[in-house]
């Protein structure tokens, strides 16, 4: 039995075309649901709303003698408005658009800027990645 070559798989992280460096990633998706209880009752209803915005949390560094400006490098691109390809290492590229963005220097750590990174995966996609 082979083993997959991981390493050799991962794709270099970017969004709207800046790079970065990725600790982990967390993709959610799912359903809405709205719980209708009722006064006087044992019972309840579940009213499903459809499907839920699918987002992705990042978390990720920068690191070099040029960290801080790779840093804001990717501060702006995530203020810019409008969606833009995100590609993490190893998952599908997808296009979405930035929810928030923080970057966290620290003195123990110089040359290394961490950022978190939450992104709204476009509804596109979803549709997209549904039919396959």
């Amino acid at each position: 039995m082979s083993c997959r070559n991981w390493p050799a798989m991962l794709a270099p992280a970017s969004f709207k075309g800046v790079g970065f460096e990725v600790d982990g990633d967390v993709r959610s998706a799912g359903r809405r649901l709205v719980t209708h209880e009722y006064p006087g009752s044992e019972f309840w209803d579940n009213e499903e709303l459809g499907r839920k915005a699918s987002t992705i949390q990042v978390t990720a560094y920068v690191y070099g003698d040029d960290a801080d400006s790779q840093s804001q490098r990717l501060l702006l691109a995530c203020s810019i408005p409008g969606p833009g390809l995100l590609v993490l290492p190893a998952r599908p590229p997808v296009m979405a658009k930035s929810v928030q963005c923080t970057s966290t220097f620290t003195a123990d750590r110089l040359g290394r800027f961490s950022i978190e990174m939450e992104f709204a995966v476009e509804r596109s996609e979803e549709r997209r990645v549904g039919k396959e």
